[in-house]
Formats: structure tokens, C-alpha cells, sequence
């Protein structure tokens, strides 16, 4: 190695400097680092590193510093500082010895900051800060060890906050904060450790807060303000912890309110008030313990109101009010137990009105007036019980009628009018009842035509033609009648065409095609 060190600027490529002078790349006025020299060999001009010892053996370093070992000597290494000059700090290792490692600090400087190992040694990692520098802070393992983990700022960059795991351990989350990023709160486990979960602030940001559990441990869940925030509030449980869950206060923010269980814990159920805010009422379970359920008013809110099961106990259902809103009323069921189903009034309003079950049981089905609205009248069954079904008016509005079946039962089908309406007219079986089946004319209306038996009774089927609109044809028997049968085309649409009898002819049966359609073909007989 030359013996001659020169620690000025570098020398005019003018002149050439005595051979093997070595010109540091920057005066090296801090502790020994490795360091970057210029040497000159035979006119050339040769960078190369020179470690700290060979540096002190030539007398470049200024300030050297004694180093620990991991056997209790101190050791020094590296690190760059906002200067721009390099300084050495202690490592530890793991046996008890401080280690540093580096970290770039603001202006693009590397700091060393002290790590702890598994073993209770410090340890660090580098982090981002929101400048795009890197940091470190502490985490504790699962042996209690604190460790670093990355960070993200409120800028974008990656912070972490300690969270305790059900060993107790702490661990870091990513947080959200209000510009985006995502913040972790403690909270605390059913176990009693600390767990956090997300809230949206404000401005829509996701947060963390604590939330306790059946077992004493706070528990947060989401609730949303008046002014649209999710935030977090304690819950009862069945065990008397509290909980707290969703309420909508009239402005349409979520609220809680305590609710009390069937063991006496108080729990929350969102409440709808008169101007659109959910309320919650009093219900009586069966053990006893009060309930809450929504309740909509006459002004479009939900309201509930008390229903008595089987076993006594008041539950609420929703109801529907004549100016829209929705109202229930009891029914009773087979087993005695009042029942409430949306009823509608002829203003478009929902009802129900009562419909005797085979049981003997009340039940409501929705019933359509003339002018528009869904309303339902009595059938009797076969088994003698009345059935409501909806039926459609000359006007569109839906009606039903009776009709009588083969079995002597009244029932209803819809039939379509030339003007779109649909209508119900009787149907005559093969025994004398009359039937109807829905048409569709080519305008696309639906209409129904009476069938035909075998004893001489017409009988119609209905038929696609190829816009889409179904038609019912007759269909001819044997004794010279024209009979026709569906076709369905390439392009999905089922046609009918005419089959020939025995006297020659030409008569069409059904062919599966490839993709599984069905298709007609004529056949001429053997005359």
C-alpha cells in the first residue's frame, strides 16, 4: 500500500500526480468507515475502498473510536448523517450486545437505531416515513420480545401500532388515518387481550377502537352519526357485558341504545323514528327478557307492534298504514298464535285480509281493487277452506274469480284482453267444468279460448309464431279433423303445424336436435 496519502481536492488532470497517490473521494473527518479513494498507477486513475484499519495505517482517519464485541468490546460501524459525513455508532449482538442497523433519515441520511432480538436484544427494522425515509419502531413478540415493524403515515406511507394477541403478545396493524391511511387502536379480546377493528371517521377514514367482549373484554362495533361517520360504541351481552349495535338517528345517522336479553343483558337493535330515524321498542321474550325490534310509522318510518306467540311471549312485526306505510295486523295461526302480514288499502296501499287455512287457521294474502290496487277474495278449496288469489280487471287491474273444477273446487286463472288486460273466464273439462287456458295474440296479447275434448268439445293449445307470439289452433282427430303439434325452430321459437292422418296426409313428429331443441317434420304416410 503507498505510503503517501493525499487528503486535499483532486489535482488537475493537467498535471499528473506522483505515482501511487491516493486522493480520498471526500475528507474523511469522522469516525474510521470504509472509504473511497482515488490511486493513481503509471497515469490511470483507479477508485478502490479502503477499510477503517487500512485507513488508520495510513493515517486518513481522524477520529477512531473503540469497537465491542459480542464478547463486551464495543463495536462500532457505519452510519451517514444529515451532514453527509459518515459516523460509527454501537451494535449489539445477541448475546446482550447492542446492535445498530441503518436507517435513511429525511434528507436521504442512514441512521442506526437499536434492534431487539427474540432472546430480549433490542431489534430494528427499517420503516418508511411519510417523506419516503425509513424508521423503525418497537414490537413485542410472542415471548416478549419488542420487535419494529414498517409504518405508514397519514401520506401513504406504512405505520404500525402495537396490538396484543391472545398470548398477550403485542403485534402491529396497519393503521388508517383521515387522509387514507389505515390506523390500528388497541382492543381488547374476549380473552382480554387487545384487538383492534375498523371505524370510518368524518371524513370516511377507517379507525380502530376498542370493543369488549362476553367475558368482560371491550368490544367496539361500527356506528354511523347523524352526519354519516361510522363510529364505535360499547355492547351489552347475555352475560351483562355491553354491547352496542347499528341505530339510524333521524337526521340518518346510526345510533346504539341498550337492549335487554332474555338473561337480563342489554342489547341493541336499530330504531326507526317518525322523520326516517329508526327507534327501538320493548319486546318480551319468552323467558321474560325484553327485546327491541324496528317500528315504522304512519309517516314511513317502521314501526313494530307486539304479536303473541304460541307460548305467550310478544314479538313485533312491521306494519303498513293506509297512507303507504307499512302495517301489520294479527292473524291467527293453526296453532292459535297471532301472526301479522302487510295488508293493502285501495289508495296502493298493502292489506291483508283474513283466509281461513284447512286448520281452521286465519291467515292474509294481498288483495288488488279496481283501481289499481292488489286485493284478494275468497276460494274455497276442495276441503271447503277459503283461498284469496289476485285477480286482473278490464282496467289492468289484476282480479280473480271463481272457477269450479273437475273436483268441484272454484278456481281462477288470468286471462289477457285485446287492450293488454288480463282476464279469468271458465274453463270446461272433460267432465263438464269449464277451462281456460291463456292465448297470446300477435299484438302480444294473451287471451283464452275454450279446448275441445274427444267427445267433440273444442280444444285449443297454445302456439309461438316466429315474432314470439303464441296462438292457439285447433287440432283435428282422426276422423279428419286438423290436429296440429308444437315445433320448436332453429332459432327457439315453437311453431305448430298441421299432421295428416292415415289418408295420406303429411303428418309432423317431434325430432331432438343436437343442442337438445325440439323439432317437427313432416311424414307421408304409406298412402
Amino acid at each position: 500500500m503507498p505510503s503517501e496519502v493525499y487528503t486535499g481536492k483532486k489535482r488537475s488532470t493537467n498535471v499528473l500526480p506522483p505515482l501511487g497517490t491516493i486522493f480520498p473521494v471526500a475528507p474523511q473527518r469522522e469516525p474510521c468507515n470504509p472509504l473511497q479513494v482515488y490511486l493513481v498507477v503509471h497515469g490511470l486513475w483507479i477508485i478502490f475502498s479502503l477499510e477503517p484499519h487500512e485507513q488508520r495505517n495510513l493515517g486518513i482517519c481522524y477520529n477512531s473510536h473503540p469497537v465491542v464485541t459480542s464478547s463486551g468490546v464495543r463495536r462500532l460501524y457505519p452510519v451517514v448523517t444529515s451532514s453527509g459525513g459518515r459516523r460509527l455508532y454501537p451494535e449489539v449482538t445477541t448475546s446482550g450486545v447492542r446492535l445498530l442497523y441503518p436507517v435513511v433519515t429525511p434528507p436521504g441520511v442512514r441512521r442506526l437505531y437499536p434492534l431487539v432480538t427474540t432472546s430480549g436484544v433490542r431489534l430494528l427494522y427499517p420503516v418508511v416515513t411519510s417523506w419516503g425515509v425509513r424508521r423503525l419502531y418497537p414490537v413485542v413478540t410472542s415471548s416478549g420480545v419488542r420487535r419494529i415493524y414498517p409504518v405508514v403515515t397519514s401520506s401513504g406511507v406504512r405505520r404500525l401500532y402495537p396490538v396484543v394477541t391472545s398470548a398477550g403478545v403485542r403485534r402491529l396493524y396497519p393503521l388508517v388515518t383521515t387522509s387514507g391511511v389505515r390506523p390500528l387502536y388497541p382492543v381488547v379480546t374476549s380473552w382480554g387481550v387487545r384487538r383492534l377493528y375498523p371505524v370510518v371517521t368524518t371524513s370516511g377514514v377507517r379507525r380502530l377502537y376498542p370493543v369488549v367482549t362476553t367475558s368482560g373484554g371491550r368490544r367496539l362495533y361500527p356506528v354511523v352519526t347523524t352526519s354519516g361517520v361510522r363510529r364505535i360504541y360499547p355492547v351489552v351481552t347475555t352475560s351483562g357485558g355491553r354491547r352496542l349495535y347499528p341505530v339510524v338517528t333521524t337526521s340518518g345517522g346510526r345510533r346504539l341504545y341498550p337492549v335487554v336479553t332474555t338473561s337480563g343483558g342489554r342489547r341493541l337493535y336499530p330504531v326507526v323514528t317518525t322523520s326516517g330515524g329508526r327507534r327501538l321498542y320493548p319486546v318480551v321474550t319468552t323467558s321474560g327478557g325484553r327485546r327491541l325490534y324496528p317500528v315504522v310509522t304512519t309517516s314511513g318510518v317502521r314501526r313494530l307492534y307486539p304479536v303473541v306467540t304460541s307460548s305467550g311471549v310478544r314479538r313485533l312485526y312491521p306494519v303498513v298504514t293506509t297512507s303507504g306505510v307499512r302495517r301489520l295486523y294479527p292473524v291467527v295461526t293453526t296453532s292459535g298464535v297471532r301472526r301479522l302480514y302487510p295488508l293493502v288499502t285501495t289508495s296502493g296501499v298493502r292489506r291483508l285480509y283474513p283466509v281461513v287455512t284447512t286448520s281452521g287457521g286465519r291467515r292474509l294474502y294481498p288483495v288488488v281493487t279496481p283501481s289499481g290496487v292488489r286485493r284478494l277474495y275468497p276460494v274455497v278449496t276442495p276441503s271447503g277452506v277459503r283461498r284469496l288469489y289476485p285477480v286482473v280487471t278490464t282496467s289492468g287491474v289484476r282480479r280473480l274469480y271463481p272457477v269450479v273444477t273437475s273436483s268441484g273446487v272454484r278456481r281462477l286463472y288470468p286471462v289477457v284482453t285485446s287492450s293488454g288486460v288480463r282476464r279469468l273466464y271458465p274453463l270446461v273439462t272433460t267432465s263438464g267444468v269449464r277451462l281456460l287456458y291463456p292465448v297470446v295474440t300477435p299484438p302480444g296479447v294473451r287471451r283464452l279460448y275454450p279446448l275441445v275434448t274427444t267427445s267433440g268439445v273444442r280444444l285449443l293449445y297454445p302456439v309461438v309464431t316466429s315474432s314470439g307470439v303464441r296462438r292457439l289452433y285447433p287440432e283435428v282427430t282422426t276422423s279428419g279433423v286438423r290436429l296440429l303439434y308444437p315445433v320448436v325452430t332453429s332459432w327457439g321459437v315453437r311453431r305448430l303445424y298441421p299432421a295428416d292422418t292415415t289418408s295420406g296426409v303429411r303428418r309432423l313428429y317431434p325430432v331432438v336436435t343436437t343442442s337438445g331443441g325440439r323439432r317437427l317434420y313432416p311424414v307421408v304416410t304409406t298412402s
